[in-house]
């Protein structure tokens, strides 16, 4: 049996919607599942901000967080 475990390939069979950003918000890693859940490719979706997929009237909100994350390295 190999323990070795083959992350790309993990993300890329997830069911799940798996999405990375960098410290700025860019959208660097975007899975089948997103492309699925969003309706983005991930040519669409990589490089652009975290807005594309946040609503407008929570972007205020969600940049708060996300900065205070980036900032103190804690969540909720």
């Amino acid at each position: 049996m190999n323990s070795t475990l083959d992350l790309p390939s993990l993300v890329q069979a997830a069911g799940d919607a798996i999405i990375a950003a960098d410290t700025d918000g860019k959208i660097r890693l975007w899975n089948p599942a997103a492309e699925r859940m969003f309706g983005f490719t991930a040519e669409d979706a990589l490089g652009h901000s975290l807005d594309l997929i946040i609503p407008e009237r929570w972007r205020h909100r969600h940049w708060e967080g996300y900065q205070r994350v980036m900032r103190t390295g804690q969540t909720r």
